[in-house]
């Protein structure tokens, strides 16, 4: 068997700091030398079907949009979902009633649509409604008296919710959302189910921001983050902060940190546009169609041209801080070309800097055999037991209501939407792998508070790891070996877990070693490593 060897840095920049804080490997940061390695992304399985829409008020395209949040208060988890129903003051294909629905869970797997008793809808209260917009009544014909929205006082989008344990009661949970003009608006609930509109339904950002937009606070900076839809040419993701989360700054280019590249699947421009059908571009936008050469006033970024057809766009924003130091986004990438979406991954250490792991490759691909147009994860997750949940939609109809190709509109199904489970292992995100030869790293120097070392780790019933705690500097007699913790006193973890403790021979306790400055050499063979962490 050969040998690998290290070559660790000298470097007299400052040890990382990793507290007692879990480490995943989300870039190579936590790598000074490697050999035989390589950063994985691991994809989730599918855990089968939370929601289906089922109910007249979701006769609609439902399930388009969903945010998944824990309460441990309530001890139950909230699932918002948007339901799309036909506009009975109108009979318009284009025209249809917007709700932000609630399901209910106590075990993250099996929801219920409670009855709220909040909205009415086609006379009755028994409904899981949880928001929608003002009300007013209109002449609709010979039909006598029709409910329709206000347009001034609109829900057109859902955003994200959150829970702030630091606000008054009555204002627990918040939620932001698309609005008339595609402004956001703001809202808070005790419960979130009675939602009480902030400003008087003025906006809470100058600009226009339809998609899933997210925020939450971020105790890392200790103000309020925001990742909205920003638009560089076509959607791309911007990153803004803010002390008031009802008041948002203008976003620049500065701010954005996710957007297609050269390095991402297009023929010839990166930044063409996305497919229209005819027929809804000159039943709806006046005959306007993609031209760059055409009057400024008239120009869109859509096409019944399927030459002009290029590019992709980063469709949503949905990141959840999952850890201390680690940010996880994923996102929808919009093709133009075959009008079809997919899901993809970015990690994050602060939520500025976003890596794609995995080569760009989907990290939830379409539904085999099974037709999908749209397709967009949540924000949040669901914990259980040795792994995670993430949602996500699966929508079989088509973006911008066509084929491309094709002039007419392509009407979708009734009940058109549904929410999926994804289940991934607990920090599984990405991995470090070895394979059949022995392979390793070693780390930056690094300083730990905590007792033991643990691994989230599979090394199946063949591979192992080993793990050695070396001095940042070689000693002028010891060099960098420490005594007790040498790579050949470790005794070999072969394990699947998520929280296995190191021993060399048999003693677990580093507690010896906080607070100075030492590497961690790694080696392993057929092994997939998770994450580490010194813990009490």
């Amino acid at each position: 068997m050969g040998h690998t060897h290290y070559h660790p840095s000298m470097s007299t920049s400052s040890p990382i700091d990793i507290g007692s804080r879990r480490q995943l490997f989300f870039d190579e940061s936590l790598f000074a030398a490697t050999s035989g390695v390589r950063i994985v992304m691991n994809t989730p399985e599918d855990a089968g079907e939370a929601i289906r829409a089922d109910r007249p008020w979701e006769a609609g395209l439902s399930c388009q949009w969903c945010v998944v949040v824990p309460d441990e208060k309530l001890g139950h988890v909230k699932m918002y979902y948007e339901a799309t129903c036909p506009n009975p003051a109108s009979d318009s294909f284009y025209d249809f009633r917007r709700m932000m629905c609630c399901a209910i869970s106590s075990d993250g797997i099996n929801w219920e649509k409670p009855d709220l008793g909040l909205y009415e809808f086609e006379g009755s209260r028994n409904n899981n409604i949880a928001f929608q917009g003002e009300q007013q009544d209109a002449e609709v014909g010979g039909d006598g008296v029709a409910t329709m929205l206000r347009k001034d006082r609109a829900y057109d989008q859902m955003g994200s919710i959150v829970i702030d344990e630091n606000d008054d009661p009555e204002r627990r949970y918040k939620l932001i959302f698309a609005g008339a003009e595609c402004k956001m608006r703001g809202a808070t609930s005790p419960d979130g189910f009675r939602w009480t509109i902030v400003n008087d339904w003025k906006p809470i950002s100058n600009q226009g921001a339809d998609s899933g937009n997210i925020f939450f606070w971020d105790d890392a900076i200790g103000k309020w983050v925001g990742y909205f839809r920003m638009w560089d040419a076509t959607r791309r993701i911007g990153r803004i902060i803010s002390d008031d989360w009802t008041n948002w700054p203008d976003r620049t280019i500065d701010d954005l940190v996710l957007a297609p590249d050269e390095l991402d699947s297009y023929e010839t421009h990166l930044d063409h546009p996305c497919f229209r059908p005819g027929q809804f571009i000159d039943e709806r936008i006046d005959g306007r169609r993609y031209d760059p050469h055409g009057p400024k006033e008239r120009f869109v970024w859509c096409t019944d041209r399927v030459e002009d057809l290029d590019g992709m766009d980063f469709y949503n924003q949905p990141v959840t801080k999952y850890a201390d130091g680690a940010y996880v986004m994923p996102f929808t990438v919009f093709h133009h070309r075959s009008n079809l979406e997919e899901i993809h991954l970015a990690v994050s250490r602060d939520g500025i800097r976003w890596e794609r792991p995995g080569d760009r490759q989907p990290w939830i691909r379409m539904p085999v055999d099974e037709f999908c147009g749209m397709m967009y994860c949540a924000p949040g997750i669901i914990r259980e037991g040795p792994h995670i949940l993430h949602h996500h939609t699966r929508v079989p109809a088509w973006h911008g209501w066509g084929e491309p190709g094709r002039y007419e509109v392509v009407p979708h199904d009734p009940y058109c939407g549904s929410i999926r489970r994804a289940r991934l292992r607990t920090d599984g995100y990405t991995s470090v792998d070895a394979g059949n030869a022995v392979g390793g790293f070693v780390t930056p120097p690094m300083v730990f508070d905590g007792r033991k070392l643990v691994l989230n780790a599979d090394t199946g019933g063949g591979g192992w790891i080993r793990v050695e705690l070396v001095r940042e500097h070689g000693h002028e007699i010891w060099g960098y070996r420490i005594n007790g913790f040498a790579l050949n006193e470790c005794d070999p973890v072969v394990t699947n877990a998520t929280n296995h403790t190191v021993t060399w021979k048999g003693r677990s306790d580093v507690s010896e070693l906080a607070g100075q400055p030492v590497r961690m050499h790694v080696r392993m063979r057929g092994a997939k490593l998770y994450a580490f962490q010194f813990a009490e």
